[in-house]
């Protein structure tokens, strides 16, 4: 793992927001690949073009099963963020991803209640620089229409689109 998930298990208080995003989005995503999940990380939930909802980090496996991790990389990242319970519609299980900083302390008990009562899991970034599970997400089923739509994007996302690939004008032989 990169120098920053490192960093953020022994000394977070010297970070910014922006490393802790990044560190606790790579351990996710770790974490995920591991499990055999093919993961993208900031999908649009809306069947717009450019949505105004995005997952954090959608992990998917071949049972067709969709995990939504969100990074939530201090206390106010938590309570200025009033859309995630939106997200639920959208996967099988979701996922609170907390840094040991957060998890444990007052504030991480707060988070972690207010997940379970949404059927939320958590997950903590330790001192080793690996996630664990520090509370179970509900399982739940997905509307087929949803199912598929979401199936089909992260297919389209995973090919190269104007998302991902290089702007050319023309091509020379």
């Amino acid at each position: 793992m990169g120098t920053s998930v490192l960093a953020l298990g022994f000394n977070m208080g010297k970070l910014n927001r922006k490393i802790v995003t990044e560190g606790l989005t790579k351990a996710s995503t770790n974490y995920w690949v591991k499990k055999l999940y093919s993961v993208y990380t900031e999908v649009g939930l809306q069947k717009k073009t450019k949505g105004a909802i995005r997952a954090d980090v959608i992990a998917f496996n071949m049972k067709q099963q969709f995990i939504i991790s969100e990074i939530k990389s201090c206390w106010s990242d938590y309570t200025s963020d009033n859309k995630w319970s939106t997200y639920l519609p959208f996967s099988n299980k979701m996922y609170f991803v907390l840094h040991r900083g957060l998890c444990d302390t007052d504030k991480g008990k707060i988070i972690c209640e207010d997940a379970k009562f949404q059927g939320v899991g958590v997950m903590r970034l330790g001192t080793d620089g690996t996630l664990s599970v520090v509370q179970n997400a509900k399982s739940r089923e997905l509307d087929p229409d949803r199912k598929q739509w979401l199936l089909t994007k992260l297919a389209w996302r995973g090919g190269q689109s104007r998302y991902n690939m290089k702007k050319i004008k023309r091509v020379y032989i």
